[in-house]
């Protein structure tokens, strides 16, 4: 039996490491066995004689029948599962390619999230609450030494032309007699601030794609029913001789220096190359209020062979629309109006009318042939264009991106009398964007756009710094007799957007701000 279990296990472990089937190996055994058998004496001259050996060796070879029907037995009995598995496996497979497993509906709890969520804005609420907050009586301090500082420094820039020792005198005494006062809870009205304002999280105040394509449809079907109403460029003429007053005229992007290809480690500029956008027209006008997506009440000029087949986001024409007000706002409180942007609004007794500064570009032909090449070998400027046009609207950071250069070109003439902050800010670029303490500035541009044209517009008023607005209109007298350049332009943050190139500019001369129709009579009518 040991000499069975010793070729059963031989027969086992050869078929594993010869990766032959049992069968085909016990048959060539029992073919070496029989060729023994089968094979003569070596020595034919003598006869075999039956001996002690030849019994041992019959007895042997039943042993070995034995053995290889133990061992037919034992690989049945461990081939036989596996092959049993890979049926079943397959099978499996053919079903799962017959019948497609059915999707499990998922239900979700709508009504639980959202309580949730209400919950959780309500506790945020309570936790904001529930801070330290500085008293009335410690921000009217901390107010007017702010005040004080600003008052100081406008002072210094507008030199004689600002009177602020009243101020000056009064801002100090307030400020040390309501002062010292340390941060406070707001304790009272919580929950009742909490159940009056807790709905208020719930309101999507930033504008989806989705909200401004339904918005620029309702634009649209509004701009149908109303019929054009102007020419535009008409109180600006185009200058037949440098330096005309009340007229527009080309000026070169390379009199703007910008940022060159290695600014982020150097700091040097350089002349900006050809702009993207070439100007046609200009005009100067008062309003009572910003008067936004002027294009669209304008007949816009005809479309050139150059403009035509133009990417769905590149427009064509583009605008500056600018406004001023006609008196500065208060350095401490008001403010802006309260008139909704895009009307003319009236304008109100106490407040002189403001003015408001369009210009028009459009599409150059080499702008044009460069879109038609591959992506890849675009200028910076305007893959920097590209991203803007297409993602301005709704990424208020990429929005603060945009920024304006005004260099005033006779700066050295002896009888402009400029304050000191236009000649300490000239020709340098200014970010269109507000003040943050803390995290990204986020842009002020008020876009408006249609297939034919883009429009950034700009309130002065309540976008620039009360000691800008100032400055600005001390300077009333003096527009007469500046020739002004201004540029436009995307910011470049990172070096593959470099260098800078500007998107459009223009030169205007001696603006007589006094000689500016009036809106709605330039119009011919009244806005609703």
């Amino acid at each position: 039996m040991a000499s069975a279990a010793t070729s059963t296990s031989a027969v086992v472990e050869g078929m594993f490491k010869a990766g032959e089937s049992p069968d085909l190996i016990i048959e060539q055994k029992e073919s070496r066995t029989n060729d023994k058998k089968n094979s003569p004496p070596k020595n034919n001259s003598t006869t075999p004689k039956k001996s002690t050996t030849e019994k041992s060796t019959t007895t042997r070879s039943g042993v070995n029948e034995v053995a290889r029907a133990a061992g037919r037995a034992t690989i049945n009995l461990l081939t036989q599962p596996l092959t049993q598995l890979q049926q079943l496996s397959a099978t499996a497979k053919s079903n799962e390619k017959k019948k497609p497993i059915p999707k499990k509906e998922v239900q979700v709890d709508w009504l639980g999230m959202n309580k949730k969520a209400e919950e959780f804005c309500i506790d945020h609420d309570r936790k904001e609450l529930l801070k330290l907050h500085l008293n009335m009586e410690a921000r009217i301090a901390w107010t007017l030494g702010w005040l004080l500082i600003h008052a100081i420094v406008l002072w210094y820039l507008l030199g004689d032309r600002a009177n602020m020792w009243p101020l000056l005198l009064t801002a100090a005494v307030c400020f040390f007699i309501v002062s010292f006062r340390g941060p406070e809870a707001d304790l009272q009205g919580i929950e009742y601030y909490i159940q009056q304002h807790r709905n208020i999280r719930t309101k999507n105040q930033v504008p989806t794609l989705g909200m401004i394509r339904q918005m620029k449809l309702q634009k649209k079907a509004n701009q149908d029913q109303r019929p054009k109403l102007h020419v535009l460029g008409t109180t600006l003429k185009r200058s037949t001789f440098s330096g005309e007053p009340m007229t527009w005229e080309i000026t070169q992007a390379s009199n703007f220096n910008l940022r060159g290809p290695n600014y982020l480690k150097d700091r040097k500029k350089q002349p900006s190359p050809e702009a993207l956008y070439e100007p046609f027209g200009a005009d100067l006008l008062r309003a009572a209020q910003p008067f936004f997506d002027l294009p669209r009440y304008l007949v816009l000029p005809e479309i050139l062979q150059h403009e035509r087949n133009l990417p769905s986001w590149l427009p064509r024409i583009i605008v500056q629309n600018m406004w001023f007000p006609g008196t500065p706002p208060p350095l401490l409180g008001g403010g802006g109006s309260s008139t909704p942007q895009g009307t003319t609004g009236t304008a109100s007794l106490h407040k002189e009318k403001g003015y408001m500064v369009a210009c028009y570009w459009r599409i150059t032909p080499d702008t044009a042939q460069t879109i038609a090449k591959d992506e890849a070998s675009w200028p910076p400027h305007l893959r920097l264009w590209k991203r803007y046009a297409q993602q301005a609207e709704t990424a208020p950071v990429l929005n603060g991106c945009f920024k304006g250069v005004a260099s005033v070109h006779n700066l050295h003439d002896r009888d402009l009398g400029l304050p000191r902050l236009v000649k300490q800010y000239n020709a340098k670029p200014v970010l269109m964007a507000a003040s943050a303490l803390v995290g990204e500035r986020q842009g002020v541009v008020k876009i408006s756009r249609d297939d034919d044209y883009f429009e950034f517009g700009f309130n002065v008023e309540t976008d620039f710094a009360a000691m800008s607005n100032h400055a600005l209109l001390s300077m009333k007298d003096t527009f007469p007799k500046l020739v002004l350049d201004l540029g436009w332009l995307v910011e470049g943050r990172h070096s593959q957007d470099l260098p800078e190139g500007l998107l459009a500019c223009l030169r205007v001369n001696k603006l007589n701000l006094a000689l500016a129709p009036d809106l709605e009579d330039w119009l011919k009518f009244k806005a609703d």
